[in-house]
């Protein structure tokens, strides 16, 4: 049911992100059309990895792609993240550039959000917990200035702390510092307690 639900919202995704031919949709009728098929596609992904639902290999493969494809702009190299807005790109993009969104729902936060909830799946059933490098390059990147990043790594800190101990060690300072009046996920977890998925 949900893995038939999650290529239905991925193949979603996968038509809108293509270009509109000339004469269909408005472009921001595409972009909330984006929007809300990415929104669709974390909320299916989150209930699937949470229950523990196996997905196809090749349909886990292509989620997982397109979600470290959205959260790979939140770890530029260059370290400078800003304000979320979207970036510069296809009108079927996201919110149009310089268009604030609700905190937590830019896409690239969603994506990243879910990556912890696949690696917490994965600890619980292969027991091995995937390499999270976006999660950590975001954290780096951000260094705090993002609320909706901290917020989104913050629901699952005790995943994180308890399936990887090294990774979580090794981002100590981005994971479980407490900057005055900054964001980071444990002032996140602090203020809005312990989560009720499981961990």
């Amino acid at each position: 049911m949900l893995a038939g639900a999650v290529t239905a919202a991925l193949g979603l995704c996968r038509a809108l992100d293509r270009p509109a031919p000339a004469g269909q949709a408005a472009a921001a009728d595409r972009r909330d059309g984006v929007l809300f098929a990415d929104q669709a596609l974390f909320d299916l992904l989150t209930a699937a990895w949470r229950a523990d639902a196996v997905l196809d290999a090749g349909l886990e493969k292509a989620a997982l792609a397109h979600l470290h494809a959205l959260a790979a702009s939140l770890a530029r190299s260059d370290g400078q993240v800003g304000t979320l807005t979207a970036p510069v790109g296809d009108a079927a993009a996201g919110p149009a550039v310089g268009e604030s969104v609700l905190l937590g729902s830019d896409p690239r936060v969603r994506a990243l959000g879910c990556l912890p909830e696949y690696a917490a799946h994965q600890a619980r059933t292969t027991c091995r917990m995937p390499v999270l490098r976006a999660v950590a390059g975001a954290l780096t990147a951000c260094a705090g200035q993002e609320e909706a990043v901290a917020t989104a790594v913050e629901v699952r800190l005790l995943a994180l702390h308890r399936y990887a101990p090294t990774s979580a060690a090794e981002h100590h300072a981005a994971l479980y510092s407490l900057p005055q009046g900054r964001p980071s996920p444990a002032a996140s977890w602090l203020r809005w307690g312990p989560q009720p998925s499981p961990a």
